[in-house]
């Protein structure tokens, strides 16, 4: 999200000899290093257990839709109603938080989508699984490159299924000076431009 990085960019001018470790997993797996404080902050999707963590909405928000093959009988439409989403077979995260949302979203159970696989990080690009014909990655549209390849399509889900980016830390948790600072910084930009 661009607020962390104008943060990570202005300490770092400001303060040459701190540096920031950049850790990128899934939520499971993020989840996990905060809660061992090997991580001090993480960039996490809505829902957040707001009893483990504390969180700041950032302005950042990520659209839900599905990338499928353009021969796919879907691809005709601008956008994936609600009422076709169990119709598709999807690749989807694993994490059960966010295809609860998926299903809240379609009101059905999660047991009705079509899940035809669950993935915790994919390793190259979405783009390949849905290529190769496993199924349609159910994503958000940041997460692709800026281009997508000829025989493929992006379609958001209608009615628009936009969640939020929270930068995340645990409860209670002691911050070292640097941290303590980026997320003074944070607070400062998101003050000045508020969501």
């Amino acid at each position: 999200p661009q607020t962390l990085l104008q943060a990570i960019s202005s300490i770092q001018k400001q303060y040459p000899h701190i540096s920031f470790a950049l850790y990128c997993g899934d939520a499971i797996d993020v989840m996990a290093h905060l809660n061992h404080g090997n991580l001090d902050f993480a960039v996490l999707l809505q829902p957040i257990d707001t009893i483990k963590y504390t969180y700041i909405p950032l302005p950042d928000t990520a659209v839900w839709g599905i990338l499928m093959r353009n021969d796919s009988p879907f691809a005709q439409q601008s956008v994936i109603q609600s009422a076709y989403i169990q119709q598709i077979p999807l690749i989807f995260h694993r994490r059960i938080g966010l295809q609860q949302r998926i299903a809240d979203w379609a009101h059905t159970d999660i047991d009705r989508l079509h899940i035809a696989a669950t993935y915790n990080v994919t390793n190259g690009s979405p783009c390949t699984f849905v290529q190769h014909g496993i199924g349609n990655f159910l994503i958000t549209r940041d997460l692709l490159p800026h281009t997508l390849e000829p025989n493929l399509v992006f379609r958001p889900l209608a009615p628009t299924l936009a969640v939020r980016y929270n930068l995340t830390w645990k409860r209670q948790n002691i911050f070292s000076p640097p941290a303590a600072l980026f997320l003074k910084k944070v607070r400062s930009l998101l003050a000045a431009a508020p969501i």
